[in-house]
């Protein structure tokens, strides 16, 4: 390992790692909103392919409808796409974000992506390290902690706020 660069087999395991996370964060958000919320938004949830597809037919965010997660403990084929989008068709879901880490990409993505009508949007970028190497660069007198029960709805609102998404989320995102 350099300074500033992961060895290849090491930074793999650190993307899995945190695809595995978010994909699953994302899902417990999604998948344990009140039922009232899942009527509402139209919410369906599927762990498939190592991975998790969330579709939230109403989100006027156009946020939570993602497919993410795959490629590192199953691999990607044009099969699990062809379920994947067919879920989203389903449910009557006209866009979605599959959310792929470049280095998972299988071979035939770019006929998946002519099949499917898949385009690139936009690119996301994850930073991370061992919590030993991390160096905070400037003060703040902000503070992390954990939300308990009490701040939840706080927590929610905030979150959301912050993010310009509608409070009729909240449910979903306190829960």
């Amino acid at each position: 390992m350099t300074d500033d660069v992961l060895d290849p087999p090491a930074s793999e395991q650190i993307a899995a790692q945190v695809e595995a996370a978010e994909a699953e964060f994302m899902y417990r958000y999604v998948a344990t909103a009140p039922s009232t919320t899942r009527d509402t938004l139209g919410i369906r949830t599927e762990r498939v392919g190592g991975g998790v597809v969330l579709s939230v037919r109403n989100d006027v965010t156009g946020y939570w409808s993602k497919a993410l997660g795959f490629g590192f403990t199953e691999p990607i084929t044009a099969e699990l796409m062809d379920h994947v989008i067919g879920l989203y068709r389903e449910e009557g879901n006209t866009a979605a974000v599959i959310q792929i880490a470049p280095s998972v990409l299988p071979a035939e993505w770019p006929e998946v992506c002519r099949r499917h009508g898949i385009r690139p949007d936009s690119t996301w970028f994850k930073l991370a390290c061992p919590i030993e190497d991390f160096e905070p660069r400037a003060e703040t007198s902000l503070r992390i902690e954990r939300v308990g029960p009490d701040h939840v709805t706080q927590w929610a609102r905030t979150t959301l706020n912050g993010f310009g998404m509608p409070l009729d989320l909240e449910d979903m995102v306190a829960a």
